[in-house]
C-alpha cells in the first residue's frame, strides 16, 4: 500500500490569506525534518480497497501538521481517519506556514472504491460555501493596473443590526487594537480557508455612531481585490450621509490586483 501526497496550489494562496500574526522562526528554531512522511496503513489487513482521500492541513513555519481535516471522504470512514491520523505526524518544508491540500492514495489488494462513494465532506462544502461567496461582477482595472481604492461591495450586509453583527465578531472574530479603540470603537478580522473579513464598528463620540464598515476580499473570475460595505444607525440622515463619504474618502488610495484563489476540485461548482 501506498499513499501518493502532491500539493495544490491552494497552498500559495492560502499563505496570502494569513490572518493571525505568526512568530518570526529562526532556521535553526525548527527541528530537521527526518525521514518520509509515513503513510497511512489499512485498519483491517484483509480489507484493502484501491481508494483516495483528499486532506487539508495546516502546517506551521516550521513545516509541521497543526491541523487536518478530510475534504472529499473516500466512502470509507476508517480510511479517512487513518489518513487523518497519520497526516497528524508529517512534516512538510519550513518556512511556508499556510495550509496545502493533499490528495492520500490507498493503493491495495482489493478492488477499487465505487465512485459513488467519493463525496466531498462537511468541512469542504462549507468551503465550497466561502469560495461562491466571494464571487462578484467584474470590475475594470484603472489604466496602469491598478483598482479603485473603493469598490463598493454588491452583498447585502449579512445581518439585522449592527449589534448583531458586532455579536458574531466577538464571538468569531480577532480583536484589532487600533485607533478605533481611543474612541470606543472596535475592530475585528475574521476568515478561514476563502473567507476574509475586516470590520471597523464606529461607536461612542464618532459622529456618525452607530455604524459599521465591512471590508472583504472577493474574485471577479480574474483577479481578488477588496471590496467595502457598510451599515449606519445613526438617527439623522445627515450623519449616515457623511458616513458613506468616509467610506469612499477612507479607501481613496488605488489597490492593487490580487492572484485569485486556484480553481475548486473538478466536478465542483456554485449553485
Amino acid at each position: 500500500m501506498r499513499a501518493d501526497k502532491t500539493f495544490s496550489p491552494l497552498a500559495s494562496w492560502l499563505l496570502a490569506l494569513a490572518l493571525l500574526p505568526t512568530a518570526a522562526w529562526a532556521a535553526d528554531a525548527c527541528p530537521p525534518r527526518q525521514g518520509d512522511n509515513a503513510p497511512p496503513k489499512y485498519p483491517d489487513p484483509a480489507f484493502q480497497p484501491n481508494a483516495e482521500v483528499t486532506l487539508l492541513i495546516g502546517v506551521d513555519r516550521c513545516g509541521a501538521a497543526t491541523t487536518v481535516e478530510a475534504l472529499w471522504t473516500s466512502g470509507y470512514p476508517a480510511l479517512d481517519a487513518a489518513a487523518v491520523e497519520a497526516a497528524r505526524g508529517w512534516r512538510f518544508d519550513q518556512g511556508r506556514g499556510g495550509r496545502v491540500r493533499v490528495p492520500v492514495a490507498f493503493v491495495g489488494n482489493g478492488p477499487s472504491a465505487p465512485t459513488t462513494l467519493r463525496k466531498p465532506t462537511p468541512e469542504f462544502l462549507a468551503i465550497l460555501a466561502d469560495f461562491c461567496a466571494m464571487r462578484v461582477p467584474p470590475v475594470a482595472a484603472n489604466a496602469d493596473g491598478t483598482l479603485p481604492g473603493f469598490i463598493a461591495d454588491p452583498a447585502p450586509f449579512g445581518f439585522d443590526s449592527i449589534a448583531a453583527a458586532e455579536q458574531t465578531m466577538a464571538r468569531e472574530g480577532v480583536r484589532e487594537v487600533t485607533d478605533l479603540d481611543k474612541a470606543e470603537g472596535r475592530g475585528y478580522i475574521t476568515g478561514n480557508t476563502f473567507r476574509w473579513e475586516r470590520w471597523r464598528v464606529f461607536k461612542g463620540n464618532w459622529e456618525f455612531a452607530p455604524s459599521v464598515m465591512k471590508q472583504r476580499k472577493v474574485f471577479d473570475g480574474e483577479k481578488s481585490f477588496i471590496v467595502t460595505g457598510g451599515r449606519c444607525e445613526a438617527a439623522d440622515p445627515a450623519k449616515c450621509a457623511r458616513f458613506e463619504s468616509f467610506l469612499r474618502d477612507f479607501n481613496k488610495k488605488p489597490q492593487p490586483a490580487q492572484e485569485g484563489p486556484p480553481p475548486l476540485p473538478a466536478g465542483s461548482r456554485c449553485l
